[in-house]
């Protein structure tokens, strides 16, 4: 019941990021090389304003919450992190675009 609970509070709370990258956990953690690798790209680009890790699970679990500069594009943002995910990710890697 606790952790529907949280669940429900990330998602609910998801609204203000123009996009959200969610590290999961087959049951050994995340993918920490994929996730840091995301982390530094992301604090490099000129369009982020500031990103926001939301914890959730008890194995590292947590969504990256991107939020952005006026004007930016959220779709090209998506297509430049689309091809940065491994083929083969040591836990599960979700991109989403507010409001889809």
């Amino acid at each position: 019941m606790i952790a529907s609970l949280m669940m429900a509070g990330a998602l609910a709370s998801a609204s203000d990021c123009a996009l959200t990258v969610r590290f999961g956990s087959y049951a050994m953690g995340i993918d920490a090389p994929a996730a840091a690798r995301i982390e530094t790209f992301l604090k490099g680009r000129l369009d982020v304003a500031q990103t926001e890790r939301r914890p959730w699970g008890r194995e590292g679990e947590y969504d990256l919450c991107v939020r952005l500069k006026p004007r930016a594009d959220p779709a090209a943002l998506f297509r430049v992190l689309r091809p940065m995910l491994p083929a083969r990710p040591a836990g599960p890697i979700e991109i989403r675009m507010s409001g889809s």
